[in-house]
């Protein structure tokens, strides 16, 4: 089974989250965590995205399914299901202090299953502790280690499955 649609992009984690969420969703919401997950919370019209580090940028890989996603996905973690409510069917990947990092058109609007897997990110926070480490040994100036943690974007990573909610969701 292909999916209806993929996008990626890369996002910078402020304050350690990622909020994707429905162009039209008010930014009052107060997250809550999903039960029995470790990276993901919600408030119906937005899924947080709980990152290791706010350092440098996370890839978001997301996937749109007519369908329940594929189950298998040799070398990412187990998946943290959610919902997202997504009516008008444009979905924002907001990186909160500076606003969106893209703007996806999803081939399906309305109340849809999640599933958010990970990797990456235990690498992310080894591979910027080192950079930070060497940084401060060989004396680098702000504008040359942040020229550096360039390197590491994309380290952290997240796969996003949706598919639409059955009507008795």
């Amino acid at each position: 089974m292909n999916p209806l649609a993929r996008f990626e992009t890369l996002a910078k984690p402020w304050y350690r989250v990622i909020d994707l969420h429905d162009s039209a969703a008010e930014s009052n919401e107060e997250p809550l965590r999903v039960p029995g997950s470790q990276i993901i919370g919600g408030a119906r019209e937005h899924l947080y995205i709980q990152c290791a580090q706010d350092s440098a940028r996370v890839r978001v890989h997301l996937r749109m399914w007519d369908s329940e996603a594929e189950a298998v996905h040799p070398g990412w973690s187990e998946p943290e299901p959610g919902v997202l409510a997504c009516p008008s069917g444009t979905l924002l990947v907001d990186q909160w202090t500076v606003g969106p990092a893209a703007e996806w058109d999803l081939p399906r609007a309305g109340l849809l299953h999640t599933q958010v897997r990970q990797r990456g990110r235990q690498d992310a926070i080894r591979k910027i502790a080192e950079l930070r480490e060497a940084a401060d040994e060989r004396g680098f100036t702000v504008e040359e280690t942040t020229a550096l943690m360039r390197d590491l974007d994309g380290t952290e990573q997240y796969l996003v499955d949706l598919w639409p909610a059955s009507q008795e969701s």
